[in-house]
């Protein structure tokens, strides 16, 4: 089963028990780069009143996770654009390993924030990485752009190439706008990456209502 975790750590409680181990979604932050337009979350992200991340209480919580299930507890970081704290990241998934081996990571980003040093924290703790990339630049730049409103899918594209060439385990997510487009979109990450698996999100299905605070 999977729970919301979120800065403050609250309703661990809810968390089921399965023999495959249990699944954890941290939101690290409540701040991003992009204003997509179908942001499911933009009171969240473009508040004056976000939440301060504490890093102890999220590993105390995730730590906890230990005695409710008997498998892996697989923790992804999701936001918000979550890279743009990758040194707290970086910090918990380092203690977390440290008590237990039975932690494995994964990230859900916008592509936008890459370096040599958020590579090397990637490959250290062995993160799974969803990409959002809504295939060709056309399509993408659409609605996913930054928050000055220049476009986001040159870099995106770039740091994605990268992830794939330096060994990084990562994989497309693409929001769904028009369903005809789809052909086109599997066309696009074939031919420019050789990917056959995209996760795609249709919009009618993501919605643009805001989580509840």
């Amino acid at each position: 089963g999977w729970n919301y975790l979120e800065n403050d750590a609250k309703n661990l409680s809810e968390i089921v028990n399965t023999n495959e181990g249990i699944g954890v979604i941290v939101f690290i932050t409540e701040s991003c780069n992009l204003r997509c337009s179908y942001c499911k979350v933009m009171d969240m992200i473009t508040s004056q009143n976000k939440k301060s991340i504490n890093a102890e209480a999220i590993v105390d919580s995730l730590l906890e996770c230990l005695n409710l299930a008997t498998g892996l507890v697989n923790v992804t970081f999701y936001g918000g654009e979550p890279l743009l704290k990758f040194a707290e990241i970086d910090k918990i998934c380092e203690t977390l390993s440290e008590k237990s081996s039975r932690f494995r990571y994964s990230i859900t980003t916008n592509g936008t924030r890459f370096s040599n040093e958020i590579a090397y924290i990637l490959k250290k703790h062995k993160f799974v990485v969803g990409v959002s990339m809504d295939s060709s630049e056309v399509i993408h730049d659409q609605n996913r752009n930054f928050i000055n409103a220049s476009n986001s899918h040159s870099t995106v594209s770039v740091n994605y190439r990268r992830m794939k060439e330096i060994g990084i385990e990562c994989g497309p997510i693409a929001v769904i706008t028009d369903p005809t487009k789809i052909p086109e979109m599997f066309d696009y990450f074939i031919n420019n990456f050789n990917e056959h698996f995209i996760y795609l999100k249709p919009l009618d299905v993501v919605g643009t209502e805001n989580i509840e605070k």
